[in-house]
């Protein structure tokens, strides 16, 4: 026991740990380097970057005289995508009218990066002599779940 004391203390007779400082090393191992990579800033990378690319689009209604007479209205876009046109799946288009939402219609989307959706004007009561009182806000995925920037084009009657 007496040699437990005499380890325990150095040559003056105080403890080791009286004296000693102390520092907290026990997630780095001693290494102060820290594993953050922002530098203490918070992560400013565009969260569309793996995203589907909307290129333009057309939101136009027309009147269909063969067959049955309707007017009918049609949505296109061309898209691309980060990691290939291939990799486009399909999205939706929201109908607006002033801050009014009407309808959320699919779209869908080719392998070529072509997307469109149709409807009569009378499914949504979107009428054709109204064109450009309609805004169509679209979004695309891709086949990775990755969402599209919405994309706002206001009604034309062709």
């Amino acid at each position: 026991m007496l040699l437990l004391l005499a380890l325990a203390c150095d040559k003056d007779g105080t403890s080791a740990d009286d004296t000693a400082t102390t520092t907290d090393d026990t997630s780095t191992n001693g290494d102060t380097s820290s594993s953050d990579d922002s530098g203490g800033t918070s992560d400013t990378s565009d969260p569309f970057k793996d995203s589907p690319i909307i290129q333009g689009c057309d939101a136009f209604c027309y009147f269909h005289d063969t067959g049955d007479q309707f007017y009918n209205w049609r949505i296109e876009c061309s898209v691309t995508d980060p990691q290939g046109v291939e990799n486009v799946w399909n999205g939706t288009v929201d109908i607006t009218k002033g801050n009014n939402s009407i309808a959320t219609e699919l779209v869908a989307c080719d392998d070529a990066g072509f997307c469109s959706t149709t409807f009569r004007e009378e499914l949504y009561g979107v009428y054709c002599s109204q064109a450009n009182s309609y805004d169509f806000f679209i979004r695309i995925q891709d086949w990775d779940g990755n969402l599209s920037k919405p994309y706002k084009v206001t009604g034309r009657q062709q």
